[in-house]
């Protein structure tokens, strides 16, 4: 029963069937061995060629379908806003290693994503002239910039007509041309700081004049050299006429204390004025009780000249302001504060954190 049917060709592998029904001499069993080991060669380079294939769409799968990228653009909105808080402003000749222009440098979607978000710009121009100007078409690269940005909503900028604040010669006018883009654009300011070093800056603000509806926020600069000392604020004339402006800050050297400014005083809630007196002449005192008996919506003042004191007939009542600063204790012989919390006297002009503080006066 266990004998073999030497006829039964069902598990003869079909090249040996033949040589079980007849007498051909059966070939070398080294042959049929090396023809084997060949063929399962060629599969096994196919198998390694298809596994090779299978990794290489694994990896791309993987690539592909990364949690990364499938977080939604509203995210990634988000945490560029949180990584563009540092640095606050954005130093356009640092274009290559600062935010948020580093980020559209990643990939393609991000690049999307930074390009249409335009808070990631509103907030992050700052122009040093000097600086700037040594760069290759820096108004094209301030104009892209300024684009960027809502073209509602406005945007917020700094302007440093010198290098780190350093007064330049009489001919000299760095930066103009980013200074006349940037007048151009003074419908869109939002927010705005001046620092001009030169008369040639001087005369082309005026152009602001009626074009300041968005603007809120002003902080204005002035340190001429001592060559221009003889120079008078008059000439910086255009914010007299800006609807939203309520923050004011004025500072500067050899600025001298003209009789009128031109600020819609009447808006204002804020005023902080850090000029100092020209050969340490103290400012009229009228000067001051001029500008707050126009102000009756200042919370908050900060005035940093020194001032002839007594001479007013009666002291100027204001009702409004809750927070003084100042440098000269004359300012108290010239005004009441019935609403005052908070008073602080500087010991010097760059006090600074080192203020002293005095108790609340009603």
């Amino acid at each position: 029963m266990g004998a073999t049917n030497p006829n039964n060709t069902a598990n003869t592998p079909a090249h040996l069937a033949p040589f079980l029904v007849n007498n051909t001499p059966v070939p070398d069993e080294g042959q049929l061995r090396a023809q084997r080991e060949a063929d399962l060669a060629e599969i096994q380079k196919d198998m390694s060629r298809l596994m090779g294939e299978h990794d290489a769409v694994a990896s791309a799968y993987a690539a592909v379908l990364s949690p990364v990228r499938r977080v939604p653009p509203e995210i990634w909105t988000e945490v560029f806003k949180y990584c563009a808080t540092w640095p606050a402003w954005l130093e356009i000749h640092l274009i290559s290693t600062f935010p948020p222009w580093i980020y559209s440098r990643v990939c393609a979607s991000w690049r999307a994503i930074v390009f249409s978000m335009p808070r990631l710009w509103e907030e992050n121009i700052r122009i040093h002239a000097p600086e700037c100007m040594a760069l290759k078409d820096p108004a094209a690269i301030l104009r892209t910039v300024v684009n960027l940005c809502s073209p509602t909503h406005g945007f917020t900028f700094r302007f440093f007509g010198s290098r780190y604040g350093k007064t330049m010669p009489m001919d000299a006018v760095p930066g103009l041309p980013l200074l006349e883009l940037l007048i151009q654009e003074s419908p869109r300011w939002r927010s705005a700081s001046l620092h001009l070093a030169c008369q040639g800056q001087v005369d082309v603000v005026a152009a602001v004049r009626g074009r300041l509806q968005l603007l809120s926020s002003l902080n204005l600069s002035c340190n001429l050299s001592d060559a221009l000392s003889n120079w008078k604020p008059e000439s910086i004339r255009g914010f007299e006429d800006a609807p939203a402006l309520t923050r004011l800050h004025i500072d500067g050297s050899n600025w001298k204390f003209e009789e009128r400014s031109r600020f819609p005083w009447s808006q204002l809630s804020f005023l902080h004025d850090g000029r100092t007196c020209v050969e340490d002449e103290p400012v009229d005192s009228t000067y001051y009780t001029d500008i707050l008996s126009q102000s009756p919506g200042l919370e908050y003042v900060k005035i940093m000249a020194s001032h002839e004191p007594n001479v007013v007939p009666s002291r100027v009542v204001h009702t409004g302001v809750k927070s003084l600063e100042f440098c000269d204790c004359s300012i108290l012989s010239n005004f009441a504060f019935p609403n005052l919390t908070r008073i602080t006297r500087s010991n010097d002009l760059f006090a600074g954190a080192e203020d002293t503080p005095m108790y609340a006066m009603t």
